[in-house]
């Protein structure tokens, strides 16, 4: 993953960017992995569902370690090359 010295720069003077298409190939297997963490939350599972029918809120905590996708991910792609890219910058002068 190569990311250019204006990104860089970019980043410092906004404090955000978009990396379009660094995690294209994750997509899918990120989703999967939402699904089957969806279909067997854990039980740390904390969700709102409001009784007005409007959109719920799923959040369930620290699922790497048992959902493949996640660990994949994390182990897996360049996440890690990303961030550390820029780690030994500061983001904001």
């Amino acid at each position: 993953m190569d990311i250019s010295e204006d990104i860089i720069q970019e980043l410092q003077r906004d404090g955000v960017v978009v990396l379009r298409g660094v995690f294209r190939d994750w997509i899918e297997v990120l989703a999967a992995g939402v699904v089957e963490v969806m279909t067997h939350p854990s039980s740390l599972e904390r969700s709102y569902r409001p009784k007005d029918g409007s959109s719920a809120f799923f959040q369930d905590y620290c699922n790497w370690p048992r959902i493949p996708a996640f660990r994949a991910f994390i182990f897996e792609s360049c996440a890690a090359e990303v961030a550390a890219r820029h780690s030994m910058r500061p983001i904001f002068p």
